[in-house]
């Protein structure tokens, strides 16, 4: 019987190279260029080896690496990690994550089956009879081979079958960009393949509405907030805007004047008791600070990420929020801080904002004004209008911190 082997490298003319290598002497192989399919794979696959990438933009290879050591069943399963370079401190955390070996691109086929073979003789698997007929004959029973076999749609309840994810994002003051910031979040989660909700609780401002240019159906929450709560599950899916592949939209009327119904405690509990299901990440729009209709998010949130921007009098009243929060999230809540800015750089060094704030500093973010004003010209998130931008890459690197925290 050959060894099946989970490749998971970003880079398609490197994983079709490592796919070719290993199927040509004789094993099993599935490469992906995701990790987070890579990690839904893993009980299907049930690999005897895993070969994974440092750098990949969805996740950080050691990251990997520590949710599959984490792992009940294949926590012991070798992993060989490729990366471009091996400096002594990269490589000590690599090893300090579970990594076995390391293979340092450009690596050659003969190098990679050695250390491969090592490895697995490690663990008491002897080489490969290099019976390339008989590994065929072996794949019939084995559905997956090849990445262009996958589709990422298929993998979000694979993944995240006993998961959920609610994330509130708060914002520090009135243009600290929490909406923006949620939006992004929820497109980028939305990317890597979570069955992602989109919620403006806000209720006041209405700007995802605005912000994507769409049209409420329903009436949205206002109408959720006319119903007794125990009528408000049935009406739900009338009331969600499909936006894009894996994204869902909850939106609410712009309500400066009062006109319109706004939620109350419980009705907002139970909608969030709605909407929290497994296989699901649900982003809260939260608005500005605490209020009564937000309170149940924070009760149940898995994360909340306070928005601030980089000027003294923001980061004076995101310390303060940031404490009131500490007050009424519990202990599973993870807080972080993210400081937003539009059109303008922010001079002050990460760490001194950590040290003034006193909480994790999830990043920091300059968004282009132009590109900004793209994105809400076109009523699509920044990470779609300009995926190749450096803030949109960080949204993602966010969203993909906060999704497997």
């Amino acid at each position: 019987m050959a060894y099946k082997i989970l490749a998971i490298d970003d880079h398609p003319e490197t994983l079709d190279i490592v796919v070719a290598t290993l199927r040509s002497h004789g094993y099993q192989v599935v490469g992906l260029r995701n990790p987070l399919q890579g990690l839904a794979m893993l009980e299907k696959v049930n690999p005897d080896l895993v070969l994974v990438d440092m750098n990949m933009p969805q996740m950080d290879g050691k990251d990997v690496v520590r949710r599959i050591r984490a792992h009940a069943q294949y926590g012991a399963v070798p992993i060989i990690m490729f990366t471009a370079e091996v400096q002594p401190d990269q490589k000590m955390q690599g090893f300090e994550a579970g990594v076995d070996d390391y293979l340092t691109k450009p690596t050659e086929p003969e190098e990679m089956i050695t250390r491969i073979e090592s490895v697995l003789a490690g663990v008491g698997k002897p080489p490969l009879e290099k019976d390339k007929a008989a590994a065929d004959e072996d794949m019939t029973d084995f559905p997956f081979t090849d990445a262009d076999d996958l589709d990422s749609r298929a993998f979000a309840t694979i993944a995240l079958a006993n998961q959920e994810k609610l994330i509130a994002v708060v914002g520090a003051r009135g243009g600290a960009g929490a909406t923006t910031v949620a939006i992004n979040l929820a497109m980028s989660t939305a990317l890597l393949g979570w069955n992602t909700f989109l919620v403006d609780l806000d209720m006041i401002q209405g700007h995802v509405a605005l912000y994507l240019n769409q049209v409420i159906p329903g009436g949205g929450l206002n109408t959720l907030a006319q119903l007794p709560e125990a009528t408000m599950s049935p009406q739900l899916p009338k009331l969600l805007v499909q936006f894009a592949e894996n994204l869902q939209l909850l939106l609410a009327k712009p309500n400066l004047d009062g006109r319109h119904p706004i939620l109350s405690a419980t009705q907002t509990s139970e909608l969030v008791k709605t909407l929290a299901q497994p296989g699901r990440c649900v982003i809260v729009d939260m608005g500005r600070g605490i209020t009564d209709r937000n309170r149940p998010v924070l009760e149940r949130a898995d994360q909340v990420l306070l928005c601030l921007g980089p000027e003294r009098v923001a980061l004076s009243s995101a310390k303060l929020l940031l404490s009131q929060l500490r007050e009424t999230i519990f202990p599973h809540t993870t807080l972080n801080a993210l400081v937003f800015s539009v059109g303008s750089n922010i001079n002050l060094p990460q760490e001194a904002i950590h040290s003034y704030l006193g909480y994790p500093l999830l990043g920091v973010v300059s968004v282009d004004l132009k590109q900004m004003a793209r994105a809400a010209n076109k009523g699509i998130p920044l990470v779609q209008s300009s995926p190749d931008d450096p803030s949109a890459a960080l949204f993602r690197q966010f969203a993909n911190k906060l999704i497997i925290t």
